[in-house]
C-alpha cells in the first residue's frame, strides 16, 4: 500500500474546496488548483506541499466515485419509476445495509486508526431514527390500503366482485 495522500491530510476547510473545485471544474486544470492548494496552505503557515501528479491521483479517484454516484443514482431513479415502493421496502433495505456496515466498522476497529466515535454514534443514531420513520410510513399505507378494500367491500355489487378483492388483498398486497 502506498502512502497516504497528501490532500487526505490538507484542513478539512481546504480539502471540501478541493472537492468542491475539482467536481465544478470537470476533473481538469489541475495545474491552477496544485498552484491555490499551495498558497491556501503557505497562508496559513503550513509546510505541507502538495504535487501535480499526487493531486491529479487524487482528482482521479474522487472522479471515479462521482461518476459510480451517479450511476447509482441514475439507476435507483430507474428503480423507483420501474417498481414504485409503496411500502418503503427500499428505503429498508438501504438503512439494513448502512446499520450493517456501520456495525462492521465498529467491530473492525481496533483503536490504532483514527476514527470519529462521535460521527459514527450519530450516524447510527439517524440510521434508528430513519428506520422508525419507514416502519411508521409502511404502517400508515397498510392502514391507508386496508382502509380503502373496506370502502371497495362495502361497494359490493357495484362492479366489485368479493372473491376478486380478497384475492387482490392476499396476492398483491400481502394484506389480510
Amino acid at each position: 500500500m502506498g502512502p497516504r495522500s497528501k490532500i487526505n491530510q490538507l484542513p478539512p476547510h481546504i480539502k471540501a474546496e478541493v472537492d468542491q473545485r475539482l467536481i465544478t471544474g470537470g476533473f481538469a486544470n489541475y495545474r491552477d488548483l496544485v498552484d491555490w492548494i499551495n498558497e491556501r496552505l503557505a497562508g496559513e503557515g503550513r509546510v505541507l506541499r502538495l504535487s501535480l501528479a499526487g493531486v491529479h491521483r487524487y482528482g482521479q479517484g474522487l472522479e471515479e466515485e462521482v461518476a459510480a454516484l451517479r450511476l447509482a443514482t441514475e439507476q435507483a431513479k430507474a428503480i423507483v419509476e420501474a417498481t414504485p415502493d409503496e411500502e418503503g421496502a427500499m428505503a429498508e433495505a438501504l438503512l439494513r445495509l448502512n446499520q450493517q456496515k456501520l456495525f462492521k466498522a465498529l467491530l473492525n476497529y481496533s483503536g490504532g486508526e483514527e476514527m470519529d466515535l462521535s460521527k459514527l454514534t450519530r450516524a447510527i443514531a439517524d440510521l434508528n431514527r430513519s428506520a422508525i420513520s419507514v416502519k411508521k410510513y409502511a404502517a400508515e399505507v397498510k392502514e391507508k390500503l386496508s382502509a380503502k378494500f373496506a370502502a371497495l367491500e362495502k361497494q359490493q355489487g357495484q362492479g366489485f366482485d368479493q372473491a376478486t378483492l380478497q384475492r387482490v388483498r392476499q396476492e398483491i398486497y400481502g394484506i389480510f
